[in-house]
């Protein structure tokens, strides 16, 4: 099933990538939770030593995974990211440090799985961004996406409502003061009573097949969230 796909992924990444300088490498997101749906991606992330070509070897990876989609990925999107040693200590070399910042990394990095390597304790070193920053980085990204969408690019389409579902996390931090959550169905649960907020539609476009126009239909009502 999808534990021995993972599996098989790790070895073949490790395979690649234990003589490039990767110190350890760490399951992320929804594939093997109870989040999970039909089209979760299959994340990796990999601490790298400083002589580690983050960007070249990152797309020769995710080009390998890309190529193997099907015979090795069981179908599902798979992604590799990596981070240097020295960009925990405020260094700049890969996307992840340049796109979305060591301090959103930190919030997230405790429901890592380590697969290979030593456990770099990253979150005992890294200081979460503040609960306002963090806020306008998800309205920031929404309205990123919603541009993209509307401009026709499709890749987007599936991770609207991850990141509805996200914001709506941040607004019960903020507003029901509750501590941070990384499960999507738990945050929804903190809105039980609310019928009608948005993280329920959110959640049935995560849970279903979905039509462009069905989601672009949508997008006011996300729109009017974030405003």
């Amino acid at each position: 099933g999808v534990q021995k796909i993972v599996n098989d992924i790790s070895k073949a990444l490790i395979d690649k990538l234990g003589t490039s300088g990767l110190v350890s490498l760490y399951l992320s997101g929804t594939i093997l939770t109870k989040d999970r749906v039909h089209n979760s991606d299959i994340d990796f992330f990999g601490f790298v030593k400083k002589s580690f070509d983050i960007e070249k070897e990152e797309d020769e990876i995710n080009g390998f995974l890309d190529r193997n989609r099907k015979k090795l990925c069981g179908g599902f999107e798979c992604r590799f990211r990596a981070i240097g040693l020295d960009e925990i200590n405020g260094k700049k070399r890969g996307r992840i440090s340049r796109f979305f910042g060591m301090g959103s990394i930190s919030l997230t990095f405790p429901f890592w799985k380590l697969v290979f390597g030593r456990d770099v304790k990253f979150d005992k070193r890294v200081k979460p961004y503040s609960l306002r920053f963090r806020k306008r980085k998800a309205i920031g990204k929404l309205n990123f996406m919603i541009g993209k969408v509307r401009g026709g690019e499709d890749y987007f389409l599936r991770h609207l409502s991850k990141e509805i579902i996200r914001l709506a996390g941040i607004e019960s931090e903020m507003v029901q003061n509750k501590k941070y959550e990384y499960s999507y169905v738990d945050i929804e649960k903190r809105f039980f009573k609310d019928k009608n907020h948005i993280v329920h539609e959110a959640m049935r476009f995560r849970r279903k097949k979905f039509k462009k126009k069905d989601m672009l239909n949508f997008i006011p009502e996300i729109e009017a969230y974030v405003k």
